[in-house]
């Protein structure tokens, strides 16, 4: 059985070369927009060219994240990157927006697509939409357990990825507001200001993440790519964390051992809580004085790297006869190339001088294999001809293994056609419970309970369901209260994963999305609309504008009241949370995961006359009575001013 694919990551020129050279079998990278590090010093167009040409010589893949949600405006840049990304040799794009992946499915769809653990697909089901969006492989969220990364290895439509180092955001990726609500910095949008890492009570900063006694066992074993978080981490840290797990997944004795690995960057050490089901405090640390790294282990993690790395077998073929040019033959990975030299003398040279000279390939990425000389006894040539034919032959080699297919010119064709949109929204109602809702409701409102709830709850109300965020192993106890749930009269689910529109489909329900699905271009809500959603929610962080410009054929709304989601956590949390200036943030638990929300709720009723057109206004209801949810749907109706604090929150 082979083994996984070891992938690394390149933050930077130098950090690919330590990767490179110490045995990564794949590398990801970002250019200079639409990627989730873009803190990281990243590739220019050049420097990504260059980086293409070092893996394709060495036969390591190279992919190239795209990873950032995306609006309207940037989905030609998108494209633009996508397209200089492929001609430098890119094996695969890492793709988070799923309207992006659209346009690449249509446009370049010999192109391979990795989604980003930015989708937070957690389920088989939630796979099978993924590959029906053009995606050959997921990157499945840190989150997952052993016992459930073993049953998506089993059942897994498309290839897994799994992080197995690295830094860990508490917040299942994608589903995270907290930069972006708290200081305007977007992680969705790749540049988090990591305010979890700040004092809260209880402590929401994770330990790193270690998995290096694992990953030769299985389920990781099984699994297509292991992956080592730390694009924004220095060089020497990508060689220490590499010939770490090199070293493991091939049984060879490390160069690292594994304190130097917890110095070479940890927070309080490492954690396997989430793999190992064992999700407790035990699992929170942050930077200590012990954890840094020293001048001599920099130096010992930078001799790492200082040497090319011969990985590369070549097999050479020599003809040399009196009275024609000699001529070698190089062939590497099934590429082949011939060149000419000097046309020997009369003289005796010998065969294996001959092999001794083009064995010299010390400095290079190549190493010889099986030379093969054809020599007349009466030939000679000097060194210096034989070392100049290798030089050659070896630059040629070179450029031949880096070659990459020419491909069709990508472009933005976004459909314009418009939807007429009412002058007054629908109402979606949202409640955590039935116990919130008031007695009399506007005519015309949609009401929307977790799924969990009653079915004879449901009927009675006539209420529609929402699917939990956070599904991971639960995935058979939630279709069966969906199945529930429709068997009680429910007709609509809103998911804000692709997990929960599989779901939803799965139980005969008519899936529209919520926030969560971080939709807000259009080419977003086309793929919508192809994998049969029939609604959705917007992004809590879309603009103004942004919504106004958006083109769908399905309704299109956007939250106008509530407090936003900021996190989803798989821990237990108390009822709230509290920062370093006394300010809490309630938290609900929802099945095994905490939903944390934001201390003030978003507040547009005021700006009514003001706010784009759309088909649907979501009114979220988390800690509210029922008596404080009749009055803000209310002061809807009269289009009120808030009373207490709030937030404009997408609208600026």
């Amino acid at each position: 059985m082979s083994k996984p694919e070891l992938l690394v990551p390149a933050g930077s020129p130098e950090a690919l070369l330590a990767a490179l050279r110490c045995g990564a079998d794949a590398i990801y990278l970002g250019g200079e927009a639409c990627n989730a590090r873009s803190s990281a010093q990243n590739f220019s167009p050049e420097e990504l060219l260059q980086a293409g040409h070092a893996c394709k010589i060495r036969g390591v893949k190279m992919y190239v994240t795209l990873n950032t949600m995306l609006a309207d405006s940037e989905l030609p840049q998108a494209l633009l990157l996508a397209q200089q990304a492929i001609e430098a040799g890119a094996d695969a794009l890492i793709v988070q927006d799923l309207g992006l992946m659209k346009l690449l499915k249509e446009q370049l769809p010999n192109v391979k697509l990795h989604a980003s653990t930015q989708c937070s697909v957690q389920t088989t089901w939630g796979m099978e939409l993924l590959k029906e969006l053009g995606c050959s492989r997921v990157v499945i969220p840190r989150e997952c357990t052993k016992v459930e990364i073993a049953a998506l290895a089993k059942e897994a439509p498309i290839e897994l990825e799994a992080f197995v180092h690295g830094a860990l955001c508490v917040s299942v990726s994608g589903q995270c507001l907290m930069s972006a609500a708290l200081g305007g910095r977007s992680g969705n949008r790749g540049n988090c200001a990591q305010p979890c890492r700040l004092p809260f009570t209880p402590s929401l900063s994770l330990k790193d993440l270690s998995l290096l006694c694992e990953v030769s066992k299985p389920p990781l074993s099984k699994l297509t790519s292991l992956k080592i978080e730390g694009r924004q981490k220095r060089p020497e840290y990508v060689a220490a964390a590499v010939s770490a797990f090199r070293s493991k997944l091939d049984g060879t004795q490390s160069p690292v051992s594994e304190d130097e690995l917890r110095q070479a960057f940890s927070r309080s050490g490492f954690t396997q809580g989430y793999y190992q089901n064992q999700r407790d405090q035990s699992m929170f640390g942050a930077r200590q004085k012990e954890d840094l790294a020293s001048a001599e282990l920099l130096k010992k993690m930078r001799r790492l790297y200082e040497k090319e790395m011969a990985c590369v077998p070549v097999d050479m073929h020599v003809v040399c006869a009196v009275g024609q040019p000699i001529q070698l033959t190089m062939t590497a990975r099934g590429r082949s190339v011939t060149v000419l030299g000097e046309t020997p003398t009369p003289g005796r040279l010998g065969k294996e001088a001959v092999r001794q000279q083009l064995a010299k390939l010390g400095g290079t990425v190549f190493t010889a294999r099986e030379i093969s000389v054809e020599l007349d006894e009466d030939a000679w040539l000097p060194v210096r001809a034989i070392n100049a034919l290798r030089r050659e032959a070896l630059c040629q080699l070179e450029h031949a293994l880096a070659q990459v297919e020419a491909v069709p010119q990508a472009c933005c064709a976004i459909s314009t056609a418009r939807r007429a949109r009412p002058e007054n929204p629908a109402l979606w109602l949202r409640f955590n419970s039935h116990e919130q809702i008031p007695e009399s409701l506007p005519v015309g409102a949609t009401v929307f309970l977790p799924c969990e709830t009653a079915p004879e709850i449901l009927r009675a109300l006539g209420a529609q369901v929402t699917v939990p965020a956070g599904i991971f192993g639960a995935h058979e106890a939630v279709l069966q209260q969906l199945q529930a749930a429709k068997a009680a009269g429910v007709r609509v689910a809103m998911a804000h994963t692709l997990d929960g529109v599989a779901l939803a489909q799965q139980a005969g329900l008519t899936p529209v999305a919520g926030e969560g699905m971080n939709l807000c271009n259009s080419a977003s809500l086309a793929a919508m609309a192809d994998l049969g959603v029939a609604g959705a929610v917007v992004s809590s962080e879309i603009t103004a504008a942004g919504l106004r410009n958006l083109h769908s054929e399905i309704p299109v709304g956007a939250m106008v009241y509530g407090r936003l989601r900021l996190m989803l956590i798989r821990h237990h949390l108390p009822a709230a949370i509290t920062d370093r200036k006394g300010i809490k943030f309630p938290v609900r638990m929802r099945g095994d995961c905490a939903e944390v929300y934001n201390s003030r709720p978003l507040w547009l009723a005021d700006a009514r006359d003001k706010l784009p057109k759309t088909d649907v206004a979501l009114m979220s209801f988390t800690t509210e009575s029922k008596e404080e949810c009749a009055q803000v749907i209310t002061a809807w109706a009269r289009s009120e001013a808030c009373t207490g604090e709030f937030t404009r929150g997408w609208f600026r």
